[in-house]
Order: structure tokens, then C-alpha cells, then sequence
């Protein structure tokens, strides 16, 4: 019973960055691919997390900052140079987010759709 209980307390005071490698804080996580492949939160501190799940990726997470420029959201890593710019669409009546250059594509595996959102769970 005492182990049980000591594990129960352990699991509850885990580190939520152990859970999530994209952090814990408060903002929007975007998911592209089927079981996603690819994810990006958006925290409301005006800091990014990207992961992308890949074996031979030499940096699967990165992270730097953005910030909403015109019609896009513009990620910048520590360094200052550009990691992407992504653009709010519509696809088939659910939002997403696309890379700039790609926002007049048609396929829901190319594009970023909001992690929990049941709008795409039909893709």
C-alpha cells in the first residue's frame, strides 16, 4: 500500500516538462501530420517550442521567439534569424496555420491544425 501511494505522489508531482517537451506554459500548441510529426506552441510569453519527431534530425526540438507581423506569425530563433513564418488559413472549415509560400495548398498533412481541436479529426 505504501508503494502504491508513493508512486501515486511521485506521477501527481512529476515535472510538466517531462509530459510535454514543449513546455508547460500557457499558449497554443499546432500539430501537423497524423499523430503529428511536427509541432510548434505558440506561448503567450512570446516564446516558441518546435518539435519534430525525426530519428536522424540533429536538433528535433527548437525554440526562440515570435511575433505577429501583418497577417503572419513570424518565429525567430535565439540567434535572430528566421525559423519560419506561419499564416492563418482555413482548410475545409477548420483553422491552420501554413508556412509562408504554402498557404494556397489543398492538403491537410501539409499544414498545421490546432492540437485538440476536433475540427480536423475528419483529415
Amino acid at each position: 500500500m505504501i508503494v502504491l501511494v508513493a508512486c501515486v505522489w511521485l506521477w501527481s508531482t512529476r515535472s510538466p516538462s517531462l509530459d510535454d517537451p514543449l513546455g508547460g506554459e500557457p499558449g497554443q500548441t499546432w500539430v501537423k501530420g497524423r499523430g503529428y510529426a511536427h509541432a510548434v506552441r505558440l506561448m503567450d510569453s512570446g516564446r516558441y517550442a518546435m518539435q519534430v519527431r525525426c530519428d536522424i534530425c540533429a536538433e528535433p526540438i527548437q525554440s526562440g521567439t515570435w511575433t505577429r507581423q501583418d497577417h503572419a506569425f513570424v518565429l525567430r530563433r535565439a540567434s535572430g534569424s528566421i525559423a519560419m513564418e506561419l499564416v492563418p488559413i482555413r482548410m475545409m472549415g477548420c483553422d491552420a496555420l501554413a508556412r509562408r509560400g504554402e498557404q494556397h495548398a489543398r492538403v491537410p498533412g501539409g499544414v498545421y491544425f490546432k492540437q485538440d481541436d476536433g475540427c480536423a479529426d475528419e483529415f
